[in-house]
């Protein structure tokens, strides 16, 4: 039959196989005592305390699963020495992110230059350890721009794709030659905040001013062909 509780759902559904991410297990019946979250796989498993929260939700800090690696998991609660929930929830260990195998493309970094005021556009792939590219978000990021504004500059936007992509797009007020570094924290849920650049960072920007000195080259038409360009729309002999 089971315990008079029962867990529903988990918040968020996947975290790093070093372990420290904060969740949120929702649920019926949850009470204060003793509360113990098991994530397993149905052979290898890690138990760590959850703390009462309300009826409805507990909350708790993944264990470390670098000894087992990435693994599709399930969690269950167990709340005052009763058993464990005969329904669980789905969560997913990823190899943590390593800043040195990210990458960044496009159309910002492509272009010879962008004119002011308008918005540029990156796209930063994260990768583990291995190269292979992440399968979901939540990295931590940060995006630093710097140039010669004459103005003050927006801070860049970061727009998490859900799937190992952050679309990042930025403008500048004024023209010149910016700078944009990518850095990441390899391990987002320690005590420490220790950012590192990603591969090829920083990059640089150009910008143009939208109204520029153009200088036509080319020989002159023939006088008769400049003759017909000016008096182009006029009768003859008026302007």
């Amino acid at each position: 039959v089971g315990p008079p509780y029962a867990v529903t759902s988990v918040l968020p559904v996947t975290g790093p196989i070093t372990g420290n991410t904060p969740i949120q297990l929702s649920g019926l019946n949850f009470s204060d005592g003793e509360i113990l979250v098991k994530f397993t796989d149905g052979k290898r498993e890690a138990v760590v305390a959850g703390t009462f929260v309300s009826a409805s939700r507990v909350s708790c800090c993944t264990p470390s699963f670098e000894k087992f690696g990435a693994l599709d998991v399930n969690l269950r609660v167990a709340i005052g020495g009763e058993g464990y929930t005969v329904n669980k929830c789905a969560f997913s260990f990823y190899v943590n992110t390593r800043a040195i195998k990210c990458t960044a493309f496009g159309p910002a970094l492509l272009r010879k230059r962008a004119v002011v005021g308008t918005e540029v556009v990156l796209v930063l792939q994260a990768k583990d350890s291995a190269g292979k590219n992440r399968s979901s978000g939540g990295d931590a990021l940060q995006v630093r721009l710097s140039g010669p504004n004459l103005g003050s500059v927006a801070e860049p936007v970061v727009a998490d794709a859900g799937d190992g992509r952050y679309v990042i797009s930025c403008r500048v007020p004024s023209a010149g030659r910016y700078s944009i570094d990518l850095l990441l924290d390899e391990n987002a849920f320690d005590e420490e905040d220790d950012f590192i650049r990603i591969r090829g960072a920083p990059f640089s920007l150009n910008f143009a001013n939208a109204w520029t000195e153009a200088r036509a080259t080319g020989a002159a038409p023939p006088s008769a062909i400049a003759a017909r360009m000016i008096l182009w729309g006029g009768a003859e002999g008026k302007v």
